[in-house]
């Protein structure tokens, strides 16, 4: 959960900042001290930065701060794959999921039942989902997740 509102915390004060970049860029205009002529359509630019950043990152954290002080997470089952598989995303579904690497360990080729943010796609918990195999005879059950015969 730390992970989530570092993310929050850094994602608001970007965007801060771009807020911050845009009304100046307004005042240089308006005082009309622009040294280029491009610099007039700095403002613009900004915006569309701003607008970008509180679109994709700070709107959808702060909607999801309330699932995730309620408790309250969407849940999917996911096949692992080395391919979508990032440093601190997950790739499944067309969709991209984040997670603190040092709270949650996923490993390739396994499958996960995850609870995750419905809006940001943050991870809270990922459970292994073990699935047992019998053979053609009846003799024995596998586990297929480490190969090992009870």
């Amino acid at each position: 959960m730390t992970f989530f509102f570092w993310s929050l915390f850094l994602s608001t004060i970007m965007s801060l900042v771009v807020l911050v970049m845009v009304f100046r860029a307004l005042r240089v205009n308006q005082e009309r001290r622009n040294r280029i002529a491009m610099g007039y359509l700095a403002p613009v630019a900004l915006t569309g930065l701003f607008l970008a950043l509180m679109l994709s990152l700070t709107v959808p954290r702060l909607l999801d701060t309330v699932n995730l002080l309620t408790e309250t997470y969407a849940i999917e089952e996911i096949q692992v794959g080395r391919q979508n598989l990032g440093w601190n995303s997950l790739t499944a579904s067309g969709r991209r999921y984040f997670y603190n690497q040092w709270q949650i360990v996923l490993e390739p080729g396994k499958q996960y039942r995850i609870e995750y943010t419905p809006r940001s796609g943050y991870l809270v918990r990922a459970t292994l989902i073990e699935t047992a195999v019998v053979n053609s005879r009846n003799l024995a059950i596998q586990d297929e997740g480490n190969g090992a015969v009870p």
